[in-house]
Protein backbone atom coordinates (compact mmCIF):
# COMPACT_ATOMS: atom_id res chain seq x y z
CA UNK A 1 0.00 0.00 0.00
CA UNK A 2 1.15 3.09 -1.04
CA UNK A 3 0.42 6.39 0.69
CA UNK A 4 1.54 9.95 0.13
CA UNK A 5 1.18 12.66 2.71
CA UNK A 6 1.15 16.40 1.19
CA UNK A 7 2.40 19.19 4.26
CA UNK A 8 5.11 16.54 4.99
CA UNK A 9 7.46 19.03 7.14
CA UNK A 10 4.70 19.73 9.31
CA UNK A 11 5.32 19.98 12.87
CA UNK A 12 3.96 17.14 14.20
CA UNK A 13 4.33 15.06 10.74
CA UNK A 14 7.03 12.49 11.96
CA UNK A 15 4.77 11.60 14.70
CA UNK A 16 1.61 10.76 12.37
CA UNK A 17 4.41 8.67 10.02
CA UNK A 18 6.16 6.53 13.18
CA UNK A 19 2.51 5.71 14.91
CA UNK A 20 1.61 4.62 10.79
CA UNK A 21 4.85 2.37 9.96
CA UNK A 22 4.47 0.53 13.98
CA UNK A 23 0.26 -0.04 13.85
CA UNK A 24 -0.10 -0.48 10.41
CA UNK A 25 -0.59 -4.76 9.18
CA UNK A 26 0.19 -4.59 6.07
CA UNK A 27 3.46 -3.08 4.92
CA UNK A 28 3.11 0.71 3.96
CA UNK A 29 5.47 3.20 2.04
CA UNK A 30 4.98 6.46 3.35
CA UNK A 31 5.73 9.20 0.64
CA UNK A 32 5.91 12.90 1.33
CA UNK A 33 5.88 15.90 -0.62
CA UNK A 34 6.35 19.65 0.83
CA UNK A 35 7.39 22.84 -0.29
CA UNK A 36 9.59 22.90 2.04
CA UNK A 37 13.32 20.91 2.17
CA UNK A 38 12.61 17.96 5.06
CA UNK A 39 15.82 17.92 7.37
CA UNK A 40 17.09 15.63 10.12
CA UNK A 41 15.61 11.90 10.58
CA UNK A 42 12.27 10.77 8.90
CA UNK A 43 9.80 8.16 8.94
CA UNK A 44 9.07 8.60 5.06
CA UNK A 45 10.13 6.03 2.54
CA UNK A 46 10.43 8.86 -0.14
CA UNK A 47 10.51 12.82 -0.04
CA UNK A 48 9.64 15.09 -2.67
CA UNK A 49 9.84 18.98 -2.97
CA UNK A 50 6.91 20.42 -4.86
CA UNK A 51 6.30 24.29 -5.84
CA UNK A 52 2.75 26.28 -5.27
CA UNK A 53 2.96 29.39 -7.66
CA UNK A 54 -0.89 28.63 -7.97
CA UNK A 55 -3.69 25.55 -8.05
CA UNK A 56 -2.80 24.48 -11.40
CA UNK A 57 0.58 23.19 -11.01
CA UNK A 58 -0.08 22.40 -8.01
CA UNK A 59 -2.16 19.82 -8.80
CA UNK A 60 -0.06 18.78 -11.84
CA UNK A 61 2.61 18.13 -9.31
CA UNK A 62 0.24 15.92 -7.56
CA UNK A 63 -0.89 14.11 -9.98
CA UNK A 64 2.67 13.19 -11.08
CA UNK A 65 3.76 12.18 -7.91
CA UNK A 66 0.41 9.85 -7.98
CA UNK A 67 1.58 7.96 -11.05
CA UNK A 68 5.33 7.73 -10.10
CA UNK A 69 4.51 6.38 -6.84
CA UNK A 70 1.08 4.54 -7.44
CA UNK A 71 -0.58 6.23 -4.97
CA UNK A 72 -3.48 4.00 -2.84
CA UNK A 73 -4.31 7.10 -0.48
CA UNK A 74 -3.63 10.97 -0.80
CA UNK A 75 -3.84 12.32 2.40
CA UNK A 76 -3.86 16.47 2.90
CA UNK A 77 -4.06 18.30 5.52
CA UNK A 78 -3.36 21.90 4.64
CA UNK A 79 -6.98 23.88 3.96
CA UNK A 80 -6.55 25.07 0.46
CA UNK A 81 -4.67 21.97 -0.86
CA UNK A 82 -7.71 20.11 0.46
CA UNK A 83 -10.05 22.65 -1.43
CA UNK A 84 -8.37 22.00 -5.16
CA UNK A 85 -8.00 18.39 -4.32
CA UNK A 86 -11.43 17.56 -3.67
CA UNK A 87 -12.37 19.71 -6.55
CA UNK A 88 -10.17 17.38 -8.98
CA UNK A 89 -11.45 13.47 -7.21
CA UNK A 90 -12.59 12.01 -10.49
CA UNK A 91 -8.86 13.32 -11.90
CA UNK A 92 -6.87 11.16 -9.47
CA UNK A 93 -9.68 7.94 -9.68
CA UNK A 94 -9.11 7.39 -13.48
CA UNK A 95 -5.56 6.84 -11.66
CA UNK A 96 -6.40 4.71 -8.62
CA UNK A 97 -5.67 7.19 -6.47
CA UNK A 98 -8.39 7.77 -3.29
CA UNK A 99 -8.54 11.20 -2.04
CA UNK A 100 -9.31 11.41 1.70
CA UNK A 101 -11.29 14.31 1.96
CA UNK A 102 -15.34 16.06 2.03
CA UNK A 103 -16.51 16.28 -1.04
CA UNK A 104 -16.13 19.73 -2.46
CA UNK A 105 -19.21 21.06 -1.63
CA UNK A 106 -18.89 20.28 2.29
CA UNK A 107 -15.18 21.60 1.66
CA UNK A 108 -16.55 24.76 0.51
CA UNK A 109 -18.28 25.32 3.71
CA UNK A 110 -15.69 23.55 6.82
CA UNK A 111 -12.85 25.69 5.21
CA UNK A 112 -15.38 28.67 5.74
CA UNK A 113 -15.38 29.06 9.34
CA UNK A 114 -18.82 31.93 9.19
CA UNK A 115 -20.41 29.02 6.97
CA UNK A 116 -19.47 26.49 9.16
CA UNK A 117 -21.14 28.34 12.21
CA UNK A 118 -24.53 29.01 9.85
CA UNK A 119 -24.32 25.11 9.12
CA UNK A 120 -24.39 23.98 12.34
CA UNK A 121 -26.80 26.45 13.19
CA UNK A 122 -28.92 24.57 10.70
CA UNK A 123 -28.30 21.59 12.16
CA UNK A 124 -29.54 22.45 15.53
CA UNK A 125 -25.80 22.42 17.37
CA UNK A 126 -24.96 24.76 19.96
CA UNK A 127 -22.70 27.42 18.83
CA UNK A 128 -20.93 30.61 20.62
CA UNK A 129 -22.17 33.71 19.97
CA UNK A 130 -20.66 34.91 16.70
CA UNK A 131 -21.25 37.47 14.38
CA UNK A 132 -20.06 38.16 10.76
CA UNK A 133 -18.07 42.24 11.02
CA UNK A 134 -19.77 44.15 7.33
CA UNK A 135 -18.63 47.36 7.47
CA UNK A 136 -15.74 49.03 9.47
CA UNK A 137 -18.06 51.57 10.96
CA UNK A 138 -19.96 49.61 12.64
CA UNK A 139 -17.02 47.75 14.34
CA UNK A 140 -17.43 49.29 17.88
CA UNK A 141 -21.14 48.80 17.87
CA UNK A 142 -20.40 45.08 16.93
CA UNK A 143 -18.09 44.57 19.51
CA UNK A 144 -20.68 46.23 22.13
CA UNK A 145 -23.05 43.83 21.65
CA UNK A 146 -20.34 41.04 22.55
CA UNK A 147 -20.47 43.09 26.40
CA UNK A 148 -16.77 44.41 24.98
CA UNK A 149 -14.94 46.37 26.91
CA UNK A 150 -16.75 45.26 29.82
CA UNK A 151 -16.05 41.57 28.65
CA UNK A 152 -13.28 39.80 26.35
CA UNK A 153 -13.81 38.97 23.03
CA UNK A 154 -12.45 37.05 20.11
CA UNK A 155 -11.81 38.23 16.36
CA UNK A 156 -10.80 35.65 13.76
CA UNK A 157 -10.62 35.09 10.47
CA UNK A 158 -13.47 33.41 8.60
CA UNK A 159 -10.63 32.00 6.44
CA UNK A 160 -8.09 31.41 8.61
CA UNK A 161 -6.08 28.11 10.02
CA UNK A 162 -4.05 26.51 12.55
CA UNK A 163 -4.79 29.59 14.72
CA UNK A 164 -3.64 32.14 12.41
CA UNK A 165 -5.41 35.58 12.09
CA UNK A 166 -7.06 35.07 15.91
CA UNK A 167 -7.03 37.39 18.19
CA UNK A 168 -7.71 37.79 22.09
CA UNK A 169 -9.36 41.34 22.80
CA UNK A 170 -8.85 41.84 26.29
CA UNK A 171 -11.12 43.13 28.70
CA UNK A 172 -10.93 45.69 31.09
CA UNK A 173 -11.71 42.78 33.87
CA UNK A 174 -8.26 42.26 35.88
CA UNK A 175 -9.45 38.60 36.29
CA UNK A 176 -9.33 37.88 32.83
CA UNK A 177 -5.60 37.63 32.25
CA UNK A 178 -5.45 35.13 34.33
CA UNK A 179 -8.77 33.29 32.96
CA UNK A 180 -6.94 33.23 29.64
CA UNK A 181 -3.42 32.76 30.29
CA UNK A 182 -2.93 29.63 28.11
CA UNK A 183 -4.19 31.89 25.30
CA UNK A 184 -1.29 32.51 22.57
CA UNK A 185 0.84 29.67 24.14
CA UNK A 186 1.75 28.18 20.44
CA UNK A 187 3.00 31.71 19.20
CA UNK A 188 0.53 32.09 16.43
CA UNK A 189 -2.95 33.30 18.35
CA UNK A 190 -2.32 37.09 19.52
CA UNK A 191 -3.77 39.10 22.77
CA UNK A 192 -4.88 42.65 22.49
CA UNK A 193 -4.76 44.67 25.72
CA UNK A 194 -5.83 48.08 24.04
CA UNK A 195 -7.48 48.39 20.75
CA UNK A 196 -5.84 51.18 18.92
CA UNK A 197 -6.21 52.44 15.56
CA UNK A 198 -4.07 51.12 13.85
CA UNK A 199 -4.68 47.25 15.15
CA UNK A 200 -7.83 47.76 14.46
CA UNK A 201 -7.45 48.46 11.22
CA UNK A 202 -4.91 45.31 10.84
CA UNK A 203 -7.34 42.85 12.48
CA UNK A 204 -10.60 43.87 11.08
CA UNK A 205 -11.52 43.29 7.61
CA UNK A 206 -15.37 43.55 6.37
CA UNK A 207 -17.07 40.64 5.49
CA UNK A 208 -13.51 38.49 6.43
CA UNK A 209 -13.68 38.85 10.18
CA UNK A 210 -15.69 37.46 12.97
CA UNK A 211 -16.20 38.61 16.20
CA UNK A 212 -16.87 35.73 19.09
CA UNK A 213 -17.66 35.24 22.20
CA UNK A 214 -13.98 34.64 24.27
CA UNK A 215 -14.32 31.00 25.68
CA UNK A 216 -12.18 29.09 28.26
CA UNK A 217 -10.71 26.13 28.82
CA UNK A 218 -11.31 23.08 28.54
CA UNK A 219 -11.74 23.37 25.43
CA UNK A 220 -11.68 19.91 22.50
CA UNK A 221 -10.84 18.60 19.13
CA UNK A 222 -13.08 16.30 17.58
CA UNK A 223 -12.34 14.50 14.47
CA UNK A 224 -15.22 12.63 12.19
CA UNK A 225 -14.16 9.82 9.68
CA UNK A 226 -16.81 8.17 7.66
CA UNK A 227 -16.05 5.23 5.94
CA UNK A 228 -19.04 3.63 3.72
CA UNK A 229 -22.21 3.49 6.50
CA UNK A 230 -19.71 3.41 9.14
CA UNK A 231 -18.33 6.41 11.76
CA UNK A 232 -15.67 6.68 13.72
CA UNK A 233 -15.37 9.87 16.12
CA UNK A 234 -11.84 10.50 17.91
CA UNK A 235 -12.41 13.33 21.18
CA UNK A 236 -9.09 15.31 21.89
CA UNK A 237 -8.47 17.49 25.24
CA UNK A 238 -6.37 20.20 24.11
CA UNK A 239 -3.26 21.03 25.84
CA UNK A 240 -2.60 24.80 25.44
Amino acid sequence: MNILFTCACGQKSEKLFYVLKKNFKKKINIIGCDIKKKVGKSYLDRFETIKFKNNTIFLNQILTLCKKYKINFLFASADREIEILSKNKSKFKKIKTIVLTNENNHTKIFNDKFKTYEFLKKMDIETPKYKLVKNNSSIYKDLKEFGYPKKSVIVKSRYGIGGRGVYLLLGNKKIDIKKYKWFGNNGREKKIFFLKKNIKKKIFHPNKSIIMEALVSPSYDVDVLKINKYYMTSIRKRLN
